[in-house]
């Protein structure tokens, strides 16, 4: 999933909104198959400075799986905050 930071090269230190829609794959966990209803989002900011990547914002998605207790179908709303650095190679 690319993110196209130019604008953000070009004005360092200026934040910029961003929205990503990514379909996952199921997922196994713990032996169960976790699927996600609809696209996961990622939205957020960026900003450029010395070169340098700062991103944060929030992950949405509904995990659905299965009740431990019951085995009856479950949804489960997810939202995951995060902020992230990544540095020139």
């Amino acid at each position: 999933m690319p993110l196209d930071i130019s604008a953000g090269l070009r004005s360092p230190g200026d934040s910029f909104p961003f929205r990503q829609e990514v379909t996952l794959e199921p997922q196994q966990v713990m032996g169960d198959t976790i699927t996600f209803k609809g696209p996961v989002v990622l939205e957020g900011q960026f900003c450029v400075t010395d070169r340098v990547l700062h991103l944060w914002g929030d992950l949405t998605a509904t995990a659905q799986g299965h009740c431990a207790n019951c085995l009856e179908p479950a949804s489960y709303p997810v939202r995951v905050a995060f902020s992230e650095v990544f540095f020139p190679v």
